[in-house]
């Protein structure tokens, strides 16, 4: 029989049980040892709510067609201000980035989601400005502006709901 342990985390020791060591990260959750020997993750019965997922939903659109506009600009010609393009690229791949990392973070209900949120919104927005600049030279800029738009302000509404 094994000792139960979170297996998803970095560890450190957080009690001891019956003799039994129990491991788990040290953040805002409680780890609480399982009937069948695994450790249960909980946090203060939290639930994803309609407006999260909304969230969620629009940080994840908005990553993927990011990473679409991104990729796509790689390796072309640059129209009449490269400048412009690489800085397009660069915003798009990060705005793709803090994205993700929101849906995530907003998924497993972390207790620091509202600045993370707070961070992705203006991200989105400072990709929006520069892919609306380039939008005459690569199509998918609009687009892309268009959902970042759309995730900034989803953003904001899921910051303003937390505080």
């Amino acid at each position: 029989m094994r000792a139960p342990f979170c297996s998803r985390f970095l560890f450190s020791p957080l009690h001891r049980r019956s003799g039994w060591s129990t491991f788990c990260v040290m953040n805002s959750y409680e780890c609480i040892p399982a009937s069948d020997d695994r450790c249960v993750m909980h946090q203060d019965n939290r639930t994803l709510t309609e407006h999260m997922q909304h969230c969620i939903d629009a940080c994840t659109a908005c990553a993927q067609i990011c990473d679409r506009c991104a990729d796509d600009m790689i390796g072309m010609d640059g129209g009449h201000d490269k400048d412009l393009q690489r800085l397009c690229i660069r915003l798009c791949q990060d705005c793709a980035d803090l994205c993700a990392l929101s849906a995530r973070w907003m998924s497993r209900l972390s207790p620091s989601t509202e600045p993370l949120c707070r961070a992705c919104a203006d991200i989105c927005d400072r990709c929006a400005d520069v892919c609306e600049q380039h939008a005459p030279d690569h199509a998918l800029c609009g687009d892309c502006a268009a959902e970042c738009r759309r995730c900034a302000g989803a953003c904001r509404d899921m910051a303003g709901a937390m505080t």
